[in-house]
């Protein structure tokens, strides 16, 4: 993935501009924050690369909150993944 970043960069471009909710769990995506916040952007593969999905189709990119792509992990549509209604993370602090 880091083999091409001006194409990288340009791809990140166009899914930012697709729309501004993940796709996952439907809640806007605030592209101000951090990339280290949970609630930033991140552009998720809808098939993911360890499943044979393409990593510079913009067909198999869309957005999604950096929580909810690491909860979908490597999960593709068809593995009856639930919906994420919540992607606030829980805080552990009591």
């Amino acid at each position: 993935r880091k083999q091409y970043p001006e194409l990288r960069a340009a791809l990140r471009k166009r899914v930012m501009a697709m729309s501004d909710v993940c796709h996952i769990c439907g809640k806007p995506i605030d592209y101000s924050l951090p990339s280290n916040h949970p609630l930033s952007f991140h552009m998720d593969h809808i098939i993911p690369v360890s499943r044979g999905g393409s990593v510079y189709d913009i067909d198999n990119l869309a957005p999604s909150h950096r929580i909810c792509n690491m909860r979908k992990s490597n999960k593709i549509p068809s593995d009856n993944m639930k919906t994420i209604d919540n992607p606030t993370p829980i805080s552990r602090a009591w």
